[in-house]
């Protein structure tokens, strides 16, 4: 997973700073994702408590069942988030969970299982290949995919509401994360010189 580390307003303005990625301290599991910040942070927080004392597989199925009735379901901020792990029994895993929104084939309020996700402004086959792709180097095109990004002027879908302005939303840092069967390793591969109050000059 890679994630970059900025807060925004509804007019662009880097408001915050932080890390989105939060990672089992016993597992080969870890949650982020994109939307309210306190949704995100609560569930993510949420899944990763789902580990603790027991195994990944059980951490899913169990998480399968109580996401669709946990509370902040019912915020009218929209949110997705996502599950990266190493099953027991099925391997390497993807899942993804979001509140509803009309333009997504994704059903709302389920945990369902992908084989890659990604979140934030949509680059086009040219754009990616002109970034780099480097398929036995994830951590390199992270890197080159979220400079893409960070350039790339969007209208978020996620914000809580509102009118959004066209700008620049990926900043401050990013995270590229690995999992193992020994667990998580986050690390920080890049950083910029973002200024808080201040919209994104990529």
């Amino acid at each position: 997973m890679a994630t970059d580390g900025g807060v925004f307003d509804q007019h662009g303005n880097l408001t915050g700073v932080k890390s989105k990625i939060w990672a089992s301290p016993s597992r080969p599991f870890l949650a982020g994702g994109v939307g309210g910040d306190w949704e995100v942070d609560t569930l993510s927080r949420f899944s990763v408590a789902a580990t603790l004392g027991g195994t990944v597989d059980e951490a899913i199925e169990w998480l399968a069942r109580v996401l669709p009735d946990r509370p902040e379901v019912t915020s009218p901020i929209p949110f997705e988030l996502v599950i990266g792990c190493i099953s027991e029994a099925h391997g390497p895993q993807i899942w993804r969970f979001r509140s509803f929104h009309p333009d997504r084939p994704l059903p709302a309020l389920r945990l369902e299982w992908r084989g890659d996700v990604a979140l934030g402004p949509a680059l086009t086959v040219e754009e990616m290949q002109a970034a780099g792709y480097y398929p036995e180097d994830f951590r390199r095109t992270s890197i080159g995919f979220m400079k893409a990004m960070r350039a790339k002027p969007c209208r978020p879908e996620f914000y809580p509401g509102g009118e959004i302005a066209e700008g620049h939303y990926i900043g401050a840092h990013v995270d590229h994360a690995v999992i193992t069967a020994d667990g998580v390793m986050v690390e920080r591969v890049l950083e910029w010189p973002d200024v808080i109050g201040q919209r994104i000059e990529p």
